[in-house]
């Protein structure tokens, strides 16, 4: 009896362990089998990308390996799939845009471009528009994601919305910034019903916004209110609060019986219907009440457009140079002379005013009929075919002598004089304009002339014009100039960018905060800057040009001082950027009903800022080249001369051009060459005096003039920029190999390829120009002697 009673004993201790030991043989063996799956999908992973990359012969080896510890195992395989999937896709791309029946030797631009059009929406889409917000965990992020994916890569997989890398990178980063808006709308219409609410169903922006944020939002609900383009009203605000008194040839209350030349439907409907096609943004735009205009001023119907002109013209006296003078306030400018802001060396913020005629864009551009036409047809101005007829053939004639004048050479240079010593005295009168003076300028005042010859030229054909046709032809300028600037239909995705143009910080600060995962890659951008600066430092030194001493010192100390900005914030809401820019637009007034005095008032508070820095108080302008219209619409990096610094919008860190999980080579041949090239620009000729001009040095200049694909310090830029990113590449890391070196020329290349013909005849031009003079491509593809992409004759200017 005892013995059965230890038996039982024994059996109620061991048969529960028993038990549970063959419940936990199930889950060995599914952990077990887990474990094999997953070493068996990486082994697959690897397999397949050995195999897509072969084709264009490159191997791939993952540099993010599967290593765990006990404590961060889940974390760590996440990462490396994320790591090898993103790598995988951007390879992927690389390898679907190769053009295989091309010579690369011939062509290369076509060979590494010539199918990235063709996968450019159904792959690239896909991959790039939800991959890029993977380390966003919140609610928000997965809300951005699922958005990005079912609405954004759908929608804009069957539109045109753009045809480069570069203006990818600024299309997903402007939707970005319509989404802020989108939701900050959203956030304000719920809080008129219950804040309970909102924080319950919506994932709006939460932090308190800075007064600038809600200035540009002004900006941005006055711009999508806007139903039918209006430019009367910036004449009237022009003459209520400049003074201007504007010739009557732009009336828009004036109708007449005779034939109307200017009301072609392509210009009626294209510009300025809200209405218009714009499928892929409807779900993006802000639906909101416009305020309503009818006020329409009352004519006498029964006189002619011509017949009221001669009337006008009776009273009109006001001189054509303060009108130019007072447009230049409202960022007109290259029309008659070109102003132009010089820094000073020894007094980096203080800047000098100069004069020249106009060189923009390669000199004076004439009006063609079709913008002529545009202008009328938006007032609303009918002429007789006859009197439309008349204006066109002044304002051709006179743009035709304009034209002449800029084939005159300029025999002094650039000279530097005192107001005491104009060349045509009505400069003086200008001057007292934009500087806002009634009285005398001061004597010893210094400013910077170029091409004498041309204005003196210039007053004696003005000299032959009255003050009225002068005047008429500068309001049909200024039309011109504020139309090319204008939204296109005044949807919300063309507002961001039209405004952007304009406070490109603010969209900055408004990117940064939504994006604050990137923060952590800045650090890695100065490291890749601190490589490259470290090899342009190197090629000063080894002085190909044989600079004197006095002269490769400035150059060095230069590049030393160098100051890099990614992104506008380093400490987002403490930093000295943040209360410095707060303060500074602290007397901008917008509003979100007036959409053409926001235009004026941003064009004039662009321009005094810029002005008000030429006594040497102006220290925001550090972020932002603001002579620049244009500067803000883009995320590429640029150089600021005057400030030297290189900045880099946090923007531009997305792929294709970066991913954290890319690895360096990637890195160095996209986004590094990028940043190459910019600093490029700041070395360029123009920081050389003359004197400093060594026989080396113009034979190398010589030789880069002779092409003439390209502008010339583009070239400079190019050819020494590609070359900074491949030495500080392949000096830093030991696998320069040719399967290596064709992957990075290929991606390289590839941050060039576009999708319309212009973007490809440009993007050609800078790749092949740039690797031809690169003696390491040629090895690399094995390109015979004085083939297209192997020119006896290589011309570059730093080595």
């Amino acid at each position: 009896m005892e013995f059965i009673k230890i038996l039982f004993n024994i059996a109620f201790t061991v048969l529960p362990l028993l038990l549970l030991l063959l419940l936990q043989i199930p889950a060995a063996r599914a952990t077990t089998r887990s474990s094999t799956e997953n070493n068996n999908n990486n082994h697959n992973i690897q397999n397949a990308e050995t195999t897509t990359i072969a084709t264009t012969i490159i191997t791939t080896t993952p540099t993010t390996t599967a290593t765990t510890t006990n404590n961060n195992k889940n974390k760590n395989n996440i990462s490396t799939t994320i790591s090898i999937g993103e790598l995988r896709k951007h390879e992927q791309i690389i390898d679907n845009s190769i053009d295989f029946t091309v010579d690369p030797c011939d062509d290369f631009y076509q060979y590494a471009c010539g199918e990235w059009k063709q996968q450019l929406y159904h792959q690239h889409h896909h991959h790039y528009n939800n991959a890029d917000h993977t380390e966003d965990k919140s609610s928000d992020g997965e809300e951005r994601k699922a958005e990005q994916t079912v609405k954004y890569v759908n929608d804009d997989a069957q539109s045109d919305k753009y045809d480069r890398t570069l203006a990818m990178i600024d299309y997903l980063a402007d939707k970005e910034v319509l989404k802020y808006f989108n939701k900050r709308n959203m956030t304000k219409n719920l809080n008129t019903t219950t804040t309970a609410r909102t924080q319950a169903t919506t994932t709006a922006p939460t932090t308190k916004e800075p007064d600038f944020i809600i200035k540009v939002y002004k900006y941005y609900k006055s711009c999508i209110a806007i139903q039918q383009y209006e430019p009367i009203k910036y004449l009237e605000w022009l003459e209520l609060n400049e003074h201007v008194k504007w010739p009557s040839l732009i009336n828009t209350t004036t109708t007449a019986t005779a034939t109307t030349a200017t009301n072609s439907e392509e210009h009626q409907t294209n510009k300025h219907d809200h209405n218009a096609d714009t499928e892929g943004e409807e779900d993006d735009e802000i639906v909101m009440d416009a305020d309503d205009d009818d006020d329409d001023d009352e004519v006498d119907e029964t006189k002619t457009a011509d017949e009221m002109n001669d009337e006008a013209a009776q009273d009109y006296d006001s001189s054509w140079i303060i009108t130019l003078a007072k447009l230049r306030k409202y960022g007109m400018n290259g029309i008659f002379i070109e102003e132009i802001i010089y820094n000073t060396k020894s007094f980096p913020t203080k800047m000098l005013l100069g004069f020249n005629k106009p060189t923009k864009e390669g000199g004076f551009k004439s009006m063609k009929n079709e913008h002529l036409k545009i202008i009328l047809n938006n007032l609303n101005l009918k002429l007789s075919a006859d009197s439309y007829k008349k204006l066109w053939l002044q304002v051709t004639k006179f743009e035709w002598q304009l034209t002449k004048l800029n084939d005159l050479s300029d025999e002094l240079g650039t000279t530097m004089i005192t107001i005491a010593y104009l060349p045509v005295p009505w400069l003086s009168d200008y001057l007292k304009v934009i500087f806002n003076q009634t009285r005398p300028l001061d004597a010893n005042m210094r400013i910077v002339i170029t091409n004498v010859a041309y204005f003196m030229a210039l007053d004696d054909l003005l000299n032959e014009y009255d003050d009225n046709f002068l005047n008429q032809y500068l309001q049909i300028r200024f039309l011109w100039h504020l139309y090319q600037q204008e939204p296109q239909h005044f949807q919300p995705l063309e507002c961001i960018q039209h405004i952007k143009s304009f406070i490109p910080l603010a969209f900055d600060w408004i990117y940064e905060k939504q994006n604050d995962y990137l923060k952590p890659e800045i650090p890695k951008i100065n490291v890749m800057f601190n490589n490259l600066r470290r090899q342009f430092n190197l090629t000063l030194y080894n002085n190909r040009n044989n600079f004197d001493s006095a002269t490769l010192d400035q150059l060095v100390k230069k590049l030393e001082s160098i100051q890099l900005y990614v992104g506008s914030f380093v400490d987002i809401d403490g930093s000295e950027f943040f209360y410095e820019n707060r303060k500074f637009y602290s007397s901008l007034k917008l509003s979100s009903a007036e959409y053409y005095f926001n235009h004026l008032k941003m064009l004039k508070f662009n321009f005094e800022a810029l002005h008000f820095g030429m006594q040497g108080v102006s220290t925001h302008s550090r972020y932002y080249d603001m002579q620049e219209y244009n500067r803000g619409l883009s995320s590429a990096p640029y150089f600021n001369q005057r400030l030297n610094t290189l900045n880099i919008p946090l923007s531009l860190l997305r792929p294709p051009l970066y991913h954290k999980d890319f690895t360096d080579i990637y890195k160095y041949s996209s986004l590094g060459f990028l940043i190459g090239q910019t600093l490029m620009y700041g070395f360029n000729l123009n920081g050389l005096a003359k004197e400093e001009h060594t026989t080396k040095l113009m034979q190398q200049v010589k030789c880069l003039g002779s092409w003439q694909s390209t502008e010339f310090n583009d070239k400079i830029a190019d050819t020494s920029g590609l070359r900074l990113s491949y030495h500080s590449f392949f000096h830093s890391h030991n696998n320069n190999l040719i399967s290596n070196r064709k992957k990075f020329f290929l991606n390289y290349a590839q941050t060039f390829c576009g999708s319309h013909n212009s973007d490809e005849a440009l993007g050609r031009s800078h790749v092949n120009y740039a690797l031809a003079q690169f003696a390491e491509f040629a090895k690399t593809f094995e390109c015979s002697p004085d083939s297209h992409m192997n020119p006896h004759e290589k011309c570059y200017l730093w080595d």
